[in-house]
């Protein structure tokens, strides 16, 4: 429902530049245009190669070859946001159970995002304390490098992981979505968050993730 809301927004904004009536009319020059219009309404150049990418897929779920298209637009990558320590405490302080755990599975066990993403209670040894990073085949994921590894957990998330096991018993993904699926968008939530809470400029919080 989200990816059919976004291409919603993309095609509000793409389809009053196009005289067509299909969507095989569509051409090159169309694409064009919808880049420049974005531009002159002050859309950055990632912005840009965001709506790019949501107009191609729309197209191919209509099965059209978008080959005609020009290719996405190119970007800087900024460096990634940095959190002082006074903001990370106050970010944790302003989250609630489940971002937290979120939280902490990164700050205290080291987990990046796609491997929170996609952790599973299988992967905790509650004997030792230790938690497994290890690619998960039936999701189709696969860690960094292929770099298994083994880290312990600390004494306070373990302990805060037994309360969030204890109260969702039948899940499979520590912490997915309501449906127990992977959730993809804790990077945006804590975005959310830090704005929230005033923690970061509002410039800062443009700058793509590490």
């Amino acid at each position: 429902m989200e990816a059919a809301a976004q291409a919603r927004l993309v095609l509000d904004e793409f389809v009053p530049l196009c005289s067509v009536i299909y969507v095989r009319g569509i051409t090159r020059d169309d694409v064009l245009r919808f880049h420049t219009a974005l531009r002159k309404r002050g859309c950055k150049d990632r912005t840009v190669a965001n709506k790019h990418d949501r107009l191609k897929a729309f197209l191919r779920f209509c099965k059209v070859d978008t080959a005609f298209m020009p290719g996405t637009p190119k970007y800087e990558k900024g460096l990634p946001t940095i959190y002082t320590s006074a903001e990370t405490t106050k970010i944790l302080a302003a989250a609630d159970e489940y971002m937290r755990l979120v939280l902490e599975l990164g700050l205290k066990l080291g987990l990046r995002e796609q491997e929170i993403t996609y952790a599973e209670w299988g992967d905790v040894n509650w004997d030792e304390s230790v938690f497994r990073v290890q690619g998960k085949s039936h999701w189709k994921w696969k860690i960094k490098d292929s770099e298994m590894r083994v880290t312990p957990i600390p004494a306070d998330v373990l302990r805060r992981l037994k309360a969030w096991r204890k109260s969702h018993p039948k899940s499979r993904l520590i912490v997915g979505t309501s449906t127990d699926k992977p959730n993809q968008h804790f990077l945006r939530t804590l975005k959310r968050l830090a704005r929230r809470e005033g923690s970061i400029a509002a410039s800062a919080m443009d700058a793509p993730p590490g």
